[in-house]
């Protein structure tokens, strides 16, 4: 594999960033970690975690229609523990993230979006939101991704994207 780059690398674990932020993909990581678990390179103290569909995947095929390629998107994914998980189920981002806000969390660390944790309601139930907080979500997660294994990276001239 010299020479042959997946963007982005499969795992990166960056507690540096004020949350321990794991972004993996099964498809990516055999090729990089050569058959290792990512559940091996998790600190124990985690926990088990989950990979929980922020927008609950039931709720997207069966009442927006969509198709496992649309829901299962690394933008609409974090990693959480399992007992919150189990405990989360169907319930719709906008209601569950504004009673983490409530009880004190720092959703951002979560939803990796300032203006959504702002205000947790913008996360409304319908294609054009769940889209567009998808995909912020996910550029999010690749600049967060590219700042962390390319220190030399610098901000666009708009500040939102990370240019070499």
């Amino acid at each position: 594999m010299a020479g042959h780059w997946q963007a982005p690398p499969a795992l990166v674990f960056a507690p540096q960033r004020g949350a321990a932020l794991i972004f993996a993909s099964c498809a990516m990581t055999r090729p990089w970690f050569m058959g290792l678990s990512p559940k091996n390179l998790i600190p124990r103290r985690l926990g088990p975690l989950h990979a929980d569909h922020i927008y609950p995947q039931s709720m997207l095929r069966t009442k927006l229609g969509l198709l496992s390629a649309d829901i299962n998107h690394l933008g609409n994914f974090r990693f959480v523990g399992a007992t919150d998980n189990i405990r989360k189920h169907a319930e719709l981002p906008a209601s569950y993230f504004a009673r983490l806000k409530a009880g004190g969390i720092d959703i951002e660390k979560h939803l990796l979006l300032e203006d959504i944790a702002d205000d947790p309601s913008r996360l409304k139930f319908d294609l054009p939101t769940y889209l567009d907080f998808r995909d912020r979500r996910f550029e999010r997660m690749w600049e967060i991704l590219r700042a962390t294994v390319d220190p030399e990276a610098k901000p666009g001239i708009d500040g939102s994207r990370l240019v070499a």
